[in-house]
């Protein structure tokens, strides 16, 4: 029991801690009127359990509506196993469009402190960084079983590759939603929606070239991966800075 109880500790230390990290930074990204930490906290606590939840549903969802049969693995584990186009298409499409959908709903929660557009990226960042603690337990949990160093591998990538990206993607959403806010019903929200989901498919895409091909090639999809939600997120942080000092 004692053994079980350390690795369902280690599990929850390295899945959540990355993430919970990565939350203190962007949060802290502002200088003027930074948001309240209860706010910042319920938006991750929605992408961390509401939002992966609906967003499985969603998927399922999908599948039933496309006849495939429904997939109940993670998108990468079930791509590896099943090296189909429909497999690539849960990965590239279906995934990002519910998923981005579902982290993006968050935002709302913190809808009556938003009276600043910047404030839409720190929440959008709030909601993807719950959403890829959760994610990360998943995988992490499914790696543990494999041995130390594929879990090692696994939390470690994880932890500077998909929790950026989920960041990073789900903060442009919340822009979209904090300028529709603070601007009015002549600002748009789908625009920047899409273009959360065209960020998060491209990631799944470089991300799934080694699963798909194998070999040293493909594996430089999994760098340029990493490289592409390092950039993202300092993208999201250099638009809060900007945002938050420029208008004083």
């Amino acid at each position: 029991m004692s053994g079980l109880l350390a690795k369902a500790l280690l599990l929850l230390f390295v899945s959540f801690t990355p993430p919970l990290i990565y939350l203190v930074w962007i949060r802290n990204t502002e200088i003027y009127e930074r948001e309240p930490w209860r706010a910042v906290l319920k938006v991750f606590i929605w992408g961390a359990f509401i939002a992966t939840i609906t967003a499985a549903f969603i998927e399922i969802l999908l599948l039933i509506a496309a006849n495939q049969a429904i997939v109940l693995q993670r998108e990468y584990e079930y791509l590896a196993r099943n090296k189909s186009f429909m497999a690539l298409l849960l990965v590239c499409a279906i995934a990002p469009l519910a998923e981005e959908f579902t982290k993006g709903l968050g935002v709302f929660i913190a809808r009556r402190y938003i009276d600043e557009v910047e404030d839409g990226l720190v929440y959008g960042a709030s909601s993807g960084l719950g959403f890829a603690a959760m994610e990360n337990l998943l995988y992490d949990l499914s790696a543990m079983s494999a041995g130390l160093i594929v879990f090692v591998f696994t939390s470690v990538l994880r932890a500077i590759s998909s929790a950026l990206l989920h960041a990073s993607a789900t903060a442009v959403t919340g822009y979209g939603i904090s300028r529709k806010i603070v601007y009015g019903p002549r600002y748009h929200i789908i625009p920047f929606y899409f273009l959360a989901v065209l960020m998060h498919a491209t990631f799944n895409f470089m991300a799934s070239l080694y699963l798909i091909f194998g070999g040293t090639v493909p594996v430089l999809g999994i760098l340029v991966a990493v490289i592409f939600a390092i950039f993202s997120i300092k993208a999201v942080r250099r638009k809060i800075i900007r945002l938050d000092r420029g208008m004083r």
